[in-house]
């Protein structure tokens, strides 16, 4: 079941649209070790500010996914451009 869990949220993430590119199973095993954590604390006063801390950690730890991806992306277009450019100018 957490299988499926995991699965239909590393889904979830690849259809909001942020590039997550292969780091969405990352995301989705990353939340789902975070679940597990909060197991304990499910029935805890202070569940609240544990979920929050949670949700915090996991939105983190897509965002610097995200950002290696999206720099990666930057870079290999910025050499293209360039490329491009110099290619142009020679012309």
């Amino acid at each position: 079941m957490k299988q499926q869990i995991k699965e239909q949220f590393a889904e979830a993430l690849r259809a909001t649209g942020i590039d997550l590119a292969t780091s969405a199973t990352e995301v989705a095993t990353y939340a789902a070790e975070r679940g597990a954590h909060l197991t304990a604390a499910a029935a805890e006063p202070g569940f609240g500010e544990a979920l929050d801390a949670e949700q915090d950690r996991v939105w983190m730890f897509a965002a610097r996914r995200a950002v290696r991806s999206g720099d990666a992306g930057d870079a290999r277009a910025a050499g293209l451009i360039r490329g491009v450019l110099i290619g142009l100018a020679g012309a």
